[in-house]
């Protein structure tokens, strides 16, 4: 605690807000609360307690060290909520001011709208980010109206032509804010999947700014770092060896961005083709931008 305190004291001092990841959907199969609140987690019908799955396409994913907490339907639902809200709480006093939230379909609404209504009345300023990835449209909007303050876009799967994203995103910002990423945790990095092409990682990049309101990258992104992140194995011994440089491509990416309010805002998106090009137009209140992406396999100059 004292650690995590001193670490959130610091960033202030520079001007910035650490935030953590939130994972209230499930816990390791070895956690104390197991043993301790063993009706707080899912069971099957001879009294195992469920492992947490989703689905990769049509391939059902197991996590079998996790253990599925049951949030909705527990016995003892009210002090399992009250645990949330008090785990949540001790990290805003270390310093903490904003929660990325895992998996945040697979939590009920009314838990959602619980612990942010009551944290936000203690913290006023607390961020929480909705992890969406894969939950449709209906339950992106559904988690918005719950109060987060953002919630992530599939724009990383876009082929910049197929018209699903834009009909998706353009509904969603009536509901809230928005948050794009050319690569996350999840997925193969940029430089492996474009075979080292910096032009292409940088065009993600900038399509990712363009549209919405934040943008994220992962460590290494910047410089063309290629091997997959593991959520549970990757630590400072996986450093790469640079294999491009776009620190200094994307701090001026930022520096336009927060040179225009269409850029800092999330506003309506439409696009047409023109050749090999892909136009884009984004407005926001009296500000229009279009964005011409080069649609060809061809190097940029």
């Amino acid at each position: 605690d004292e650690l995590i305190a001193k670490f959130c004291s610091e960033a202030k001092k520079k001007k910035m807000s650490v935030m953590m990841d939130l994972v209230i959907n499930h816990t390791a199969t070895d956690s104390p609360l197991v043993l301790e609140h063993n009706n707080w987690y899912c069971h099957d019908a001879s009294g195992r307690i469920l492992n947490p799955f989703c689905m990769d396409g049509d391939t059902k994913v197991v996590w079998e060290d996790l253990a599925e907490i049951d949030n909705l339907h527990s016995p003892d639902r009210d002090n399992l909520w009250k645990y949330w809200l008090d785990m949540i709480l001790h990290f805003c006093k270390l310093g903490i001011r904003g929660f990325r939230c895992d998996a945040v379909f697979m939590i009920p609404k009314e838990l959602w709208c619980y612990l942010i209504t009551n944290v936000k009345k203690e913290y006023p300023d607390t961020f929480f980010l909705g992890e969406t990835l894969g939950c449709g449209l209906e339950k992106t909007i559904t988690t918005l109206n719950a109060g987060f303050d953002m919630a992530m876009t599939a724009l990383k799967w876009w082929d910049l032509q197929s018209p699903w994203f834009i009909e998706q995103y353009n509904q969603t910002i009536d509901h809230g804010m928005t948050l794009s990423f050319p690569e996350n945790h999840d997925t193969v990095r940029c430089a492996s999947e474009n075979n080292g092409n910096s032009n292409l990682a940088l065009m993600r990049y900038i399509i990712a700014s363009y549209i919405s309101k934040a943008t994220a990258i992962t460590t290494g992104f910047e410089y063309g770092y290629r091997r997959k992140i593991d959520v549970c194995n990757t630590n400072p011994s996986w450093n790469e060896e640079p294999y491009y440089d776009l620190s200094s491509a994307i701090a001026n990416v930022n520096k336009v961005k927060v040179g225009y309010k269409v850029l800092n805002n999330d506003g309506k998106i439409y696009q047409f083709v023109c050749n090999d090009a892909i136009c884009i137009v984004k407005s926001y209140e009296e500000e229009s931008l279009l964005l011409v992406i080069n649609n060809t396999n061809h190097e940029l100059d």
